[in-house]
């Protein structure tokens, strides 16, 4: 005798073997395992991290607009390109960014605080940097790019077309010409480096952090007399207008790209013991740079995010330029940057 159980299981058993029919179609349709795969995915095959995950590239500081600066601290147009008689989707702007949004009077470095901490410049000025390089033939700076496909103008223009995510993979255009020249200036005053060319955007953008993080890993796995780590990057930055920012500023009566340093935090949630000291790095080269070469430097970032910092005590990051700058003029200020860093690494 069926019980009315019996009766209900029996009766949604025609059903149950309906749905796994179209199951069995679908899989030979497609050529996909979808039962197993169902199987499969049922639970997670590990346990999520509880730390967080370093931002993506999308969200990274060089490819987000940033705020616009006050007037009063740009000079525009300190050599615009000539007249152009084509039509452009978006004018380029060039201007020397000069004061940062955080200094006041006071205040020994130009700098922008992008943290809630309440953050006194001048005690990390005379902080300066908690390491010193030692007498060794062994290198002792690494420069890696995190983003190393990004790229230039050809030649200066005044206004471009399209998006702003200017890309190249050869080495000769792209961040690796822009490293190799750090490099060059770096080693000619005495100071052994590494060059990471590795693509670590290329040809996949996504987690290109976490790739650069096991690069940098294994070097200074590799080569633990590494004390500076610079991942050199180029930024992007506009107006409300649509119109590009090209920050540049004359050198010797040559045109230079204005180079930002970014000095990281644990305010993005990251675990990051060292941002301070990292900090006293960057506060020790913004004040050399304001003074060997001033306005070479855009106001120090002190950034929200860790960016791949956290390996050692002078790891930052450079923005060289903007993606409406030439290759020439990143080639050049990567040049001068060389020698500000020697002026504080030599001492």
């Amino acid at each position: 005798m069926k019980t009315a159980k019996t009766t209900k299981l029996l009766s949604i058993i025609p059903t149950l073997v309906l749905a796994l029919i179209c199951l069995c179609a679908a899989a030979k349709n497609t050529g996909e395992p979808i039962i197993a795969e169902l199987l499969l995915t049922a639970a997670p095959l590990s346990a999520p991290s509880d730390e967080p995950r370093e931002p993506s590239p999308a969200q990274s500081y060089e490819e987000t607009a940033l705020p616009p600066e006050p007037p009063a601290v740009q000079t525009e147009a300190i050599a615009p390109a000539s007249a152009d008689s084509g039509s452009y989707e978006h004018a380029v702007r060039e201007m020397t960014i000069l004061r940062g949004t955080s200094e006041n009077d006071s205040s020994k470095v130009h700098f922008s605080n992008r943290t809630d901490y309440n953050i006194d410049i001048n005690d990390f000025v005379a902080a300066g940097p908690a390491f010193a390089l030692a007498e060794t033939d062994e290198p002792q700076v690494l420069i890696v790019h995190t983003h190393a496909t990004e790229a230039y103008l050809p030649a200066e223009a005044p206004g471009v077309d399209g998006s702003t995510a200017r890309r190249s993979t050869s080495p000769d255009e792209n961040m690796v010409a822009v490293g190799e020249r750090l490099v060059s200036a770096l080693e000619a005053g005495g100071v052994k480096c590494l060059h990471d060319t590795s693509f670590h955007d290329h040809p996949a953008y996504s987690h290109s952090y976490d790739r650069a993080a096991k690069s940098i890993a294994a070097y200074l796995e590799q080569y633990p007399s590494i004390k500076v780590v610079v991942d050199v990057h180029r930024d992007a930055v506009w107006k409300d207008d649509g119109s590009r920012v090209k920050p540049t500023v004359l050198v010797d009566g040559k045109k230079a790209a204005q180079i930002m340093i970014i000095s990281g935090t644990d305010k993005g949630g990251l675990t990051f013991d060292t941002w301070r000291e990292n900090l006293g790095f960057a506060a020790a080269l913004q004040y050399a740079g304001d003074r060997i070469y001033p306005g070479l430097l855009r106001p120090l970032n002190v950034a929200a995010a860790r960016y791949n910092m956290h390996f050692t005590s002078g790891s930052l990051l450079f923005e060289v330029g903007s993606d409406v700058n030439t290759l020439d003029e990143a080639l050049y200020s990567a040049e001068l940057m060389g020698r500000v860093m020697l002026d504080v690494l030599k001492k």
